[in-house]
């Protein structure tokens, strides 16, 4: 996976999704959250083995994905989506939330909070 930094400035990196919060199946991908200072182009992830993951690599307004079998790159330059999305994996690591639907609704509410203006990050070791 180094050839994929040579280009971009990785600032912070973390799992996320159902292997973090324990409910993977076999055939789960692995979920890489990845905080850097721009959100990579398609030069930049020439070569790597990595393909956009939606017909527009640069389709989310905080987020762009990245898929190579099955590792997804999850690349943000915001660290409130950042800090948002690892608190609601948190989430639902500790309150055992397995069922997909009910995480996306999760993620998507504490992703609402930015927009909303009501972000509040839970206390270290409160989870």
């Amino acid at each position: 996976m180094e050839s994929v930094f040579k280009n971009i400035s990785l600032i912070s990196m973390a799992p996320f999704g159902s292997r973090v919060v324990g409910c993977a199946k076999k055939d789960s991908d692995y979920d890489y959250l990845v905080l850097v200072k721009s959100k990579p182009t398609i030069h930049d992830m020439r070569g790597t083995g990595f393909d956009p993951d939606s017909g527009d690599p640069l389709y989310g307004k905080y987020f762009s994905s990245w898929r190579k079998g099955d590792v997804n790159l999850v690349f943000t330059n915001s660290k409130q989506y950042y800090d948002v999305t690892i608190e609601a994996c948190l989430f639902c690591t500790k309150y055992k939330v397995y069922d997909k639907a009910e995480r996306c609704m999760i993620h998507e509410r504490f992703k609402g909070s930015i927009i909303e203006g009501t972000f509040y990050l839970f206390p270290k070791g409160n989870l």
